[in-house]
């Protein structure tokens, strides 16, 4: 339905989404770790949605499209997980 309304790809939608989430949770729990387990939470309620409510006939490829979905809301609230831990950790080893 958001494909249709916006005109995005399925892939960019949910790249988008999941760091919009991202960063509105790490802004209201300061923790990038609380941020991540969030998105892929609502990730993965949004695949037992699509499960449910599309009503897949075939297993294999709905497993194979979870993963894609997953793989992309995930990839850049993973990134920058990393990438703040990372930071913090120089910051404590000064």
């Amino acid at each position: 339905m958001l494909v249709i309304e916006t005109g995005l790809s399925d892939p960019a939608l949910h790249v988008l989404i999941g760091l919009g989430l991202f960063l509105a949770a790490y802004a209201l729990s300061r923790s990038p770790w609380r941020a991540l387990v969030l998105v892929g939470l609502i990730q993965a309620g949004n695949e037992i949605n699509d499960y449910t409510v599309k009503g897949h006939r075939d297993f294999t490829a709905y497993l194979i499209d979870t993963a894609f979905d997953s793989a992309w809301t995930l990839a850049l609230p993973l990134g920058l997980t990393v990438i703040v831990a990372i930071v913090q950790y120089r910051r404590r080893k000064r």
